[in-house]
């Protein structure tokens, strides 16, 4: 699943009208990636996701600035 997701094209979604940067939150504790959300989103769009697949799906429709992945 995750060779094929890799596989295709950027498909950015359409552009809203936040001026903030986007940044991608990778994390598999949902309660983490809230209060980093809650932390962050007065200075970026926040976007997060539970797992690489999820990950790799939301990078490639939204096209973040930042990334931030939590490491097991």
């Amino acid at each position: 699943i995750l060779q094929e997701t890799l596989r295709g094209p950027l498909r950015p979604m359409e552009d809203t009208t936040s001026k903030k940067p986007k940044i991608l939150i990778v994390d598999s504790n949902s309660r983490s990636s809230e209060k980093l959300k809650a932390q962050l989103s007065h200075a970026f769009e926040v976007i997060t996701a539970e797992n690489g697949i999820t990950a790799v799906e939301s990078a490639r429709m939204h096209l973040p600035e930042v990334l931030l992945i939590e490491e097991n």
